[in-house]
């Protein structure tokens, strides 16, 4: 492995793949599978829609947006990745390699590129490479959630319904929820228009259904944020 990546160590042993692997013996086996770094330029691409993915990669520093152009060449993002977050790991897994987006830098970024079949055609693995196939299946089942979620808030026809599903998926302290995303980001995750979203956030704030400051929402409204309420 080389030695720059040692510097990343630390994180990449809290990355949900790696949790519960020490720094040493993570060394030993990301050296195993061949890890490397890689830079990429803010704009660039890093695989193209229809690419087929063969390497597992972590975020190290920067920022990852994986989208698409709809058919007037305006950007659909559908999920931005931060430093610590995976990228091709899960559909290795799943055996699906060819990828229905496009994925480039958001930002000027930086990669560890992974070769994660060298550890998932083992036979002799080791406890920590048995830990990590854990991990990959837990996160795995995990984005099989988030996809059912995202199929429930869609089947949604209108906008406040889909934000009052989503709302209610953000864990809530004291009754406030912290938003992951910014307004254009989650209204590409909700697959609405960002101005139909602010309008309908500005009318459900007026009704007294919610309090926005910025990211943090605070849920007013108990009876509407129930499962039984109307949507």
């Amino acid at each position: 492995m080389r030695e720059e990546l040692y510097y990343y160590l630390p994180m990449l042993s809290r990355c949900e793949i790696f949790r519960g692997i020490d720094g040493d013996r993570l060394a030993d086996i990301l050296g195993d599978m061949d890890a490397r770094l890689m830079e990429y330029d803010r704009g660039e691409t890093i695989y193209r829609c229809g690419d087929v993915v063969r390497l597992g990669a972590i975020v190290l520093e920067g920022a990852v947006t994986v989208g698409d152009e709809d058919m007037d060449g305006g950007s659909v993002n559908i999920t931005l990745l931060e430093p610590g977050d995976a990228l091709g790991a899960y559909m290795i897994v799943s055996g699906v390699h060819r990828l229905p987006m496009r994925v480039y830098a958001a930002a000027r970024c930086k990669l560890m590129l992974f070769d994660l079949e060298k550890l998932l055609s083992r036979d002799d693995r080791s406890d920590e490479q048995w830990k990590i196939t854990r991990n990959l299946l837990h996160e795995f089942a995990g984005r099989c959630v988030d996809l059912y979620q995202k199929a429930s808030i869609y089947s949604k026809k209108r906008i406040r319904s889909r934000i009052r599903l989503y709302l209610m998926s953000l864990e809530a302290v004291n009754g406030e929820v912290l938003l992951p995303m910014n307004r254009t980001e989650l209204a590409a995750w909700l697959g609405v228009d960002r101005a139909a979203l602010a309008r309908e956030l500005g009318r459900m704030q007026d009704e007294g259904l919610i309090a926005l400051d910025r990211r943090r929402v605070r849920l007013l409204d108990r009876d509407f944020f129930q499962l039984e309420a109307e949507t």
